[in-house]
């Protein structure tokens, strides 16, 4: 997915692996994306808040951040990396913290949640 457009301000893309982020800047290099601020480390109260916010993280890692993730989300939230047999568990925790009105789309055996909050 490439997200540079001229009219995004700043995109932020964080990792707790630093080969991870490695990776990322060589391929933001090779796709000619220069307007990405890449980080080791994760989201955090310090963390500004984004229009835009996709975790593409395990259940065990999403899980836990979802309330910061809702709260860092502006406008749209996407969480993916999430086995469709965890579906159920997911939108559990989700209802728990007030979200009920989210999309589901399904790739073989992973699932992807789009929430977005009503402008």
């Amino acid at each position: 997915m490439n997200f540079e457009s001229e009219t995004l301000n700043s995109i932020w893309a964080c990792d707790t692996d630093e080969n991870s982020i490695k990776i990322a800047v060589e391929n933001a290099e090779l796709n000619n994306c220069e307007n990405i601020n890449f980080y080791v480390g994760s989201i955090g109260e310090e963390t500004p808040k984004f229009d835009f916010v996709c975790a593409n993280l395990t259940v065990d890692v999403i899980v836990p951040l979802l309330p910061l993730l809702i709260e860092k989300t502006e406008m749209i939230l996407v969480l993916s990396g999430i086995l469709s047999e965890q579906e159920n568990f997911v939108a559990e925790k989700l209802n728990e913290l007030g979200i009920s009105d989210f999309k589901v789309e399904t790739d073989g055996e992973w699932i992807s949640l789009k929430f977005s909050r009503r402008q």
